[in-house]
């Protein structure tokens, strides 16, 4: 989307898109990340979810980069251990509320 300041258009162009996959435990997260950057990036277990920790996934096309956060089932107890909160602080650069 353009700015305009003055009789300046400056044009910002996207270079990243960052999206974290968050949902509770074998329900498909990293399917979904293997299905959106078409190709087997994240492990699959057919009952439960195997991601122990988030971890972040990157793929650049063309200059432009794509990065997804396969994250463990955050949402199993209702709430997010300090250590979860921790490790998305970390790819996000976001401090995560408690």
């Amino acid at each position: 989307m353009p700015c305009v300041a003055g009789s300046v258009v400056i044009h910002r162009v996207l270079r990243q898109f960052v999206s974290t996959v968050v949902g509770k435990g074998g329900v498909g997260k990293s399917s979904t990340a293997n299905s959106l950057l078409n190709e087997r990036v994240a492990n699959v277990a057919a009952l439960q979810s195997d991601v122990a920790r988030p971890q972040a996934i990157s793929r650049s096309v063309q200059g432009f980069t794509v990065t997804l956060i396969d994250t463990p089932g955050l949402l199993e107890a209702d709430a997010v251990s300090d250590a979860v909160r921790q490790c998305l602080s970390m790819f996000t650069g976001i401090e995560m509320p408690i």
